[in-house]
């Protein structure tokens, strides 16, 4: 596995590629690397012939709550991960060799990224829309590999993709979970024990509201409600939204049927926020 800091380097990797007329997927990361993309690494190694995983803590996306546990313990452990994980590239490039100091140009999506944790974020989907830009350019991609969890950065990539017709296939795979059920992400290991057990509350309100859709509630605001309660029955958490929604309008749903959109939770647990979604 090489280890890569350098745009241009990085760039001239992906153009050699393409040059043997290998394909090429990107595995997007933002921190901490974890057993959820370990599982988005293997997806992307049975898609194409050549692995790069661009772990670039970007400063354009970051806000309040957004911060990655950033170490050297954890960027000597993500090594580890690839390698083991048969990645070809490990592409991890500081914000000054992305970012000059007069950077000023940015892409953004003005529908999707508004509504759900668009006003609470402020700066995550136009940040995460143009370093993805900037990989493409980078890498001309044949596919890029995400995960399910963040459904709203997803719909967004997807939309930004089909509007300025970027050239790649968007490939989506199911949310890791721990044996609780708590969907696996970067900060998953700063949280106490104390702190598990309420974040495992989410995907439990989830599958409660699943398992009425399944059961022939139809009305968004009966199982909306249900989430909230189980949810509200923790004194650390602060429910910033429970919802029904269309997964790629991300419009309300008005009648719940199984397999068409979804149920998601965002959640303050103390001065962490959670995400999480089920499909119906």
């Amino acid at each position: 596995m090489q280890l890569l800091t350098d745009p241009a380097a990085v760039r001239a990797f992906a153009t050699h590629v393409h040059s043997q007329g290998k394909t090429l997927a990107l595995v997007p990361a933002l921190g901490p690397l974890h057993a959820g993309q370990h599982a988005l690494i293997l997806r992307a190694k049975a898609l194409a012939d050549v692995v790069i995983v661009g772990n670039c803590l970007n400063k354009l996306q970051l806000g309040l709550g957004d911060t990655p546990l950033i170490s050297e313990e954890s960027t000597t452990a993500d090594e580890a991960l690839c390698e083991a994980a048969g990645v070809d590239v490990l592409f991890r490039p500081s914000s000054e060799a992305f970012y000059p100091t007069d950077f000023s140009t940015y892409l953004f999506e003005d529908r999707l990224s508004k509504g759900l944790l668009g006003p609470s974020r402020p700066n995550w989907f136009r940040g995460f829309i143009t370093l993805f830009a900037i990989y493409n350019n980078l890498l001309s991609p044949d596919w890029i590999v995400v995960g399910q969890r963040d459904f709203q950065t997803v719909a967004v990539l997807k939309k930004a993709i089909r509007d300025l017709y970027f050239p790649v296939q968007l490939e989506v795979c199911p949310t890791v979970r721990s044996a609780e059920g708590l969907a696996l992400f970067a900060k998953n290991s700063s949280l106490l024990p104390s702190q598990r057990q309420d974040a495992e509350r989410v995907y439990h309100a989830l599958g409660a509201g699943k398992r009425l859709v399944d059961s022939g509630i139809r009305s968004p605001d009966r199982v909306v409600a249900e989430m909230t309660h189980l949810l509200s029955q923790s004194r650390r958490i602060r429910i910033i939204y429970a919802a029904a929604i269309d997964n790629e309008t991300l419009e309300p749903l008005k009648v719940l049927e199984p397999g068409h959109g979804l149920l998601a939770v965002a959640v303050w647990l103390d001065e962490v926020r959670l995400l999480d979604n089920i499909l119906l």
